[in-house]
């Protein structure tokens, strides 16, 4: 992802957490001001998004914030995802590793 705002400076790898037609959510290492026109590239096929920053909120905890998730909506909605789903994908590997770890667990009453 990179800033097409002279004003906000930024590129680098951002991971999305959540996607639709309209819009995306990620997580970044830093927020991003309101309206900042953004260039998103999917891949593996390298599309490229155009978008905008409608919210930035600090992932907790408050006091010590290491990422942000950034909400974005696109100038184009569409489906530009190539059938992808990073949330599944973020659901199925969460699920893998919860059941490794539940293995490794021995509950005692």
């Amino acid at each position: 992802m990179e800033t097409q705002d002279p004003a906000v400076v930024f590129s680098g790898r951002c991971t999305t957490f959540d996607v639709n037609p309209h819009g995306c959510r990620l997580i970044s290492s830093r927020p991003f001001p309101y309206n900042t026109k953004l260039r998103l590239t999917i891949p593996p096929s390298n599309r490229i998004l155009t978008g905008h920053v409608v919210r930035s909120i600090p992932n907790l905890p408050a006091n010590h914030v290491l990422t942000w998730f950034v909400g974005i909506e696109f100038d184009t909605p569409g489906n530009d995802w190539d059938g992808q789903s990073p949330l599944l994908e973020y659901l199925d590997s969460t699920t893998r590793f919860l059941s490794r770890l539940k293995k490794r667990v021995t509950v005692r009453n």
